[in-house]
């Protein structure tokens, strides 16, 4: 079946509308949700006047409030600007050039621009078997599990979801696929080079498992860098060891374990414990080395990590402003260092 520009732009809605306030369908063709762009009214916070419609086979958008009233393509240039790019490929592509039925990949499967680079051997740019995660509907496991760590769209858009994971995996090493059981339900976490090619995967189990994350590699040689091609080299860069951490923090990558100094990163944010020895032996050793380290501030119960504060409602803005804050190099960082070790 070849994909219109209506079922793209459909998809594209269900996907952004988990950022929009009080979305609903309240007919065949007709969704509404409080204006993204007025606020809708001020004296009620559940009047709904932001109407997505199907009009001549074409998504439309408009407010009754603040009449803001375009084609679909146009509300998603306004309101996500930083996924623009994105959908218009994806709607030329759909609506200009179809595909054999025999090769067509779906809609929501994940898709990576070489930037006109030339292909690499053994390069993967997408992965059959997987949905996006904000394709998912609100009470999948996967969803739940997400919303519960306290993610947001801007985070759940970088992730996927399969029914299969043994299935994903194969397409990148059938070797060390082997030994997977079939039908696994998983997260899964996509590890792009600099090239915007897959070189990696983990799969994070959504039920009780003696392996919580699994890593399948493209090669041996391949390092565990996750965020690679989303840095932006001339601003402060970070580094934690969790890639979903990393979804929380501006600017940042992940190791993927605990020795942080592996990476180039401009500031290196270790987990908070101050009781574990081997920790605590990595922040001083980046410390001497003269690395930017974050101390994190004492809790009563010395555990204030990156989820838990997002889980109690801090927001990313603020996170970023507690690790600013926490920022600490040279010998201010050993004096803050002795002050937090508890070993």
């Amino acid at each position: 079946m070849i994909q219109t520009k209506l079922y793209v732009d459909e998809a594209w809605m269900k996907r952004l509308s988990l950022g929009l306030k009080r979305f609903k369908k309240v007919k065949n063709n007709v969704h509404v949700c409080r204006c993204p762009f007025c606020g809708d009214s001020k004296k009620s916070s559940t009047i709904t006047r932001f109407y997505f419609y199907v009009r001549k086979g074409s998504l439309n958008v408009q407010c009754k409030n603040c009449n803001y009233s375009h084609s679909f393509f146009v509300f998603v240039k306004d309101y996500s600007p930083q996924q623009f790019e994105e959908y218009k490929k994806e709607t030329l592509l759909d609506s200009f050039k179809p595909r054999n039925h025999h090769t067509e990949e779906p809609v929501n499967t994940i898709l990576k621009s070489s930037n006109n680079k030339p292909e690499f051997s053994r390069s993967i740019k997408h992965l059959k078997h997987t949905i996006n995660c904000v394709n998912l509907k609100e009470n999948h496991p996967a969803t739940v599990y997400l919303y519960n760590r306290g993610f947001k769209l801007a985070q759940i858009e970088r992730l996927l979801y399969t029914d299969d994971f043994k299935a994903v995996c194969m397409q990148l090493n059938k070797e060390s696929s082997k030994k997977l059981v079939d039908n696994e339900q998983r997260i899964v976490i996509p590890f792009y080079d600099e090239e915007g090619s897959i070189k990696l995967i983990q799969g994070r189990s959504l039920k009780e498992s003696k392996m919580k994350y699994i890593t399948i590699k493209l090669s041996n040689d391949v390092d565990k860098f996750y965020g690679l091609e989303s840095i932006d080299q001339s601003k402060t860069t970070y580094c934690v060891e969790g890639p979903l951490d990393s979804l929380f923090v501006d600017n940042c990558m992940a190791t993927c374990d605990a020795n942080l100094t592996r990476s180039n990163a401009d500031v290196l944010i270790f987990d908070n414990e101050p009781r574990n020895p081997d920790i605590v032996k990595l922040i001083g050793g980046a410390i001497d080395q003269g690395r930017s380290v974050v101390i994190w501030p004492n809790s009563p119960d010395s555990k204030l990590d990156i989820n838990d504060m997002i889980q109690s409602g801090v927001s990313q803005k603020m996170l970023m402003s507690v690790i600013r804050k926490c920022t600490y190099k040279g010998l201010m960082a050993k004096l803050e260092f002795n002050k937090w070790k508890k070993v």
